[in-house]
């Protein structure tokens, strides 16, 4: 059983330390066994078309909408994986099997998530550049004014700094989650905020502080239910949602 040592990650993607939490390398054998975070752009197929052996994809979503070489893919040489039901679906739709795995542990380890205090605002992740994506539409017409908090990375804090505290501060005003996105976008925060004991309306992924939703009216009333947990530190969800992580790290394996 070979282990996977080398990988590659997309620059759409490029604040996320999957390689370094990973313990992986950059990849400089392209005749040994990679893993590659996100199928973005150019560099990342032309990286890929250099590879002769085992190459397992760990697809993010919207890398998944166009993909140039469909029969490339098929082939028994690649494994191909996901953290969202919707990118699965959209991979197995062109004949691509893709597995879900649950989201990794590992991925949150050195972040500083932990239960807080719920207050009077609404978190919501929305970046400037795609606001239709992220269902902002949606979001206006819930008209929630001065309790939207949102979130974007364009503001000046990055990956690191979020993960330190900068996050933090962000859902430590907040008691509930609006992740309302159109495909597959905003699954760690997700995450983040069930770590920190908040439920989070989102159809994106399922985990055990998510609630989906169908219509306006579905996120109209869980907003008025869940106003009632405004004051209260719900350590027992954060425990579920960091029991729900996988520790997980067998894709990393390859059997060849």
């Amino acid at each position: 059983m070979e282990q996977i040592q080398q990988g590659q990650l997309s620059t759409a993607i490029g604040g996320f330390p999957f390689l370094e939490v990973l313990n992986l390398k950059p990849i400089t054998d392209h005749d040994k066994p990679a893993i590659f975070f996100g199928m973005y752009n150019s560099n990342d197929w032309n990286t890929l078309y250099k590879m002769t052996s085992y190459t397992t994809i760990f697809w993010g979503g919207a890398d998944s909408w166009s993909i140039p070489n469909v029969s490339l893919l098929k082939q028994s040489r690649f494994r191909h994986i996901t953290c969202t039901n919707k990118t699965s679906e959209n991979l197995n739709k062109l004949g691509i099997k893709c597995e879900v795995l649950t989201v990794l542990r590992s991925f949150f380890k050195n972040a500083l998530f932990s239960p807080t205090i719920k207050q009077d605002k609404i978190y919501s992740y929305i970046p400037h550049h795609r606001q239709a994506y992220y269902n902002k539409p949606m979001i206006d017409s819930l008209n929630l004014e001065d309790k939207l908090l949102v979130g974007d990375f364009a503001n000046g804090i990055n990956q690191k700094d979020w993960e330190n505290g900068a996050g933090l501060d962000y859902y430590s005003q907040c008691y509930l989650g609006l992740f309302l996105c159109t495909g597959s976008g905003g699954g760690t925060g997700i995450i983040e905020m069930g770590l920190c004991g908040i439920k989070v309306i989102t159809n994106v992924l399922e985990a055990p502080n998510t609630i989906p939703w169908k219509s306006k009216q579905d996120i109209l009333d869980i907003i008025q239910s869940e106003k009632n947990t405004i004051g209260d530190k719900d350590v027992n969800l954060a425990d579920k949602v960091r029991d729900w992580l996988s520790p997980d790290i067998e894709f990393l394996k390859i059997t060849t």
